[in-house]
């Protein structure tokens, strides 16, 4: 009976790996074929010579997204940055114009940042912003 138990725990866990990872990976499509409206770039890229930007949902705080006169200002700490681009070693705080702030697909603010700042991209590939009410 112990035998049958530790297969199943053995299964069960193995089960919830593969949909965990297997969501993560979905999640990530979503951001694979988005590019920025007014750079043109992607949003996420693994190219070096791209920055290597990385994408997530922002785990909004207080004070991390203001509105500034034309656009949004996007402040993350080194840490903040991190969970979004791990190869990230810097703070964010970058103006997005509000040209370049895309609808969100499902409710919630996401961003694509690169590994280090991009002449021309700010320092940010793409933002998502839940639709206004």
């Amino acid at each position: 009976m112990a035998s049958v138990r530790s297969t199943l725990q053995s299964t069960s866990l193995i089960l919830i790996s593969v949909l965990t990872l297997s969501g993560a990976a979905k999640a990530h499509e979503d951001y694979e074929k988005r590019y920025d409206p007014v750079t043109g770039g992607w949003c996420c890229t693994t190219k070096n010579a791209d920055g290597y930007g990385d994408c997530a949902v922002l785990n909004v705080q207080p004070g991390m997204i203001e509105g500034e006169v034309g656009g949004l200002r996007l402040r993350l700490t080194t840490e903040q940055a991190q969970q979004i681009n791990p190869l990230r070693r810097s703070p964010v705080d970058t103006f997005i114009p509000d040209k370049r702030i895309q609808p969100s697909w499902d409710g919630n603010w996401h961003a694509c940042i690169p590994a280090t700042p991009v002449p021309g991209r700010a320092d940010i590939f793409c933002f998502f912003a839940p639709p206004t009410t």
